[in-house]
């Protein structure tokens, strides 16, 4: 029988998942089984708290959270992934960039090895952690890089070197949820959880391509590739003259949102659903002061700008705005919950099927 805990932290913009296999506990009567439960519960407590403090490190400083928490060895394959993900760009920049806007899920894949997979769904980018436990202390033991599509392709090429979501026949804020979603699955089919087990195991092990030099190496260039497009995704909105529009007025609905003129935007967009404008109203007019700019995109009908929160990164809001002549119009406002679409994923699945078979279309082009 298998039993999922599913544990979240407020304002962490981490997914928790732990398995528990009542066929890779030791044999014996309930109270070993306990025991066993009680010790890989406060394995796991130290691997949270210890990953947690990583992450909120490195959002302000990379370079020193890797010296604190990884190994030497381990440190030198962060410091050489750099130019990976930012072969042309600011690295303190693309960092921090990085981790305040990405989520985490952690795996336990035997006693003492762990696997945190930090995935920045606007790029379609992977951080592959590894934690390896010694003396009750979890250290970074290995890192690297790789492209959302690989892990959904189980590492078998070809792969795509535009974030999935982008391409997708749905409306972009629920193809980013989605997608979002279906990658963290496909993340942990491919890497199980034990954390009873005792023998010593071989992350890289599970997806043979990660010691395969050639898909690495087109691997590594598609990473800069796609983290690079996000950034310069970002920089457009603010400062290309064809985006000025949307920045100018996706900006002022932003400012009356900080003042608490929530109604005031609602009515300025008639498109927002019911279910979206109740979770919205929810947000206190400080929440809307630590949103910022983490994507925008463009169709031929609409122009959408993603927001979210370095301590929220789960939660991310889209402005949906729409193109008339040089100008245009904010319509809809959505919410979206990474985790709550991740827990809830076969359902979210059958609803956007059963749209999908109305309007084959969707609402984005």
């Amino acid at each position: 029988m298998q039993k999922m805990i599913v544990c979240r932290l407020g304002g962490a913009g981490v997914l928790l998942l732990l398995f528990f296999f009542a066929a890779g506990l030791p044999a014996g009567d309930d109270e070993q089984k306990a025991a066993a439960r009680a010790r890989v519960a406060k394995n796991f407590d130290g691997l949270v708290k210890t990953v947690e403090q990583f992450r909120l490190a490195a959002c302000a400083n990379t370079p020193a959270a890797v010296i604190r928490h990884a190994q030497e060895n381990t440190g030198k394959k962060i410091e050489a992934l750099e130019k990976t993900l930012c072969p042309t760009s600011n690295v303190s920049r693309g960092w921090n960039c990085f981790f305040n806007t990405s989520i985490y899920s952690l795996v336990c894949l035997n006693r003492q090895t762990a696997l945190a997979a930090f995935y920045h769904p606007w790029s379609d980018v992977f951080l592959m952690t590894v934690w390896k436990e010694a003396d009750g202390v979890y250290r970074m033991a290995d890192a690297e890089l790789v492209m959302g599509d690989l892990i959904r392709k189980k590492g078998k090429p070809p792969f795509d070197a535009m974030p999935q979501w982008l391409g997708s026949p749905l409306p972009l804020p629920t193809a980013a949820a989605l997608v979002t979603a279906q990658t963290l699955r496909a993340m942990h089919k491919l890497f199980p959880a034990q954390p009873d087990r005792k023998k010593a195991v071989d992350w890289r092990g599970f997806l043979p391509c990660l010691n395969d030099d050639e898909i690495m190496n087109a691997n590594r260039l598609t990473v800069g590739v796609l983290f690079e497009r996000n950034l310069v995704s970002i920089n457009a909105f603010f400062k290309d003259a064809q985006s000025a529009s949307v920045c100018q007025r996706a900006t002022a609905a932003i400012e009356r949102l900080k003042r608490g003129a929530f109604e005031e935007v609602m009515a300025g967009a008639p498109e927002t659903l019911p279910e979206s404008k109740k979770l919205l109203a929810e947000l206190k007019p400080q929440d809307w002061n630590g949103l910022s700019v983490v994507s925008f995109a463009s169709t031929s009908l609409y122009d959408f700008v993603f927001l979210s929160s370095g301590g929220k990164s789960e939660i991310y809001v889209s402005f949906w705005f729409k193109k008339e002549g040089t100008d245009v119009r904010l319509r809809q406002v959505d919410i979206f919950n990474h985790h709550v679409c991740f827990q809830k994923l076969d359902q979210l699945e059958r609803v956007v099927a059963s749209a999908l078979k109305k309007t084959p279309t969707g609402k984005k082009s």
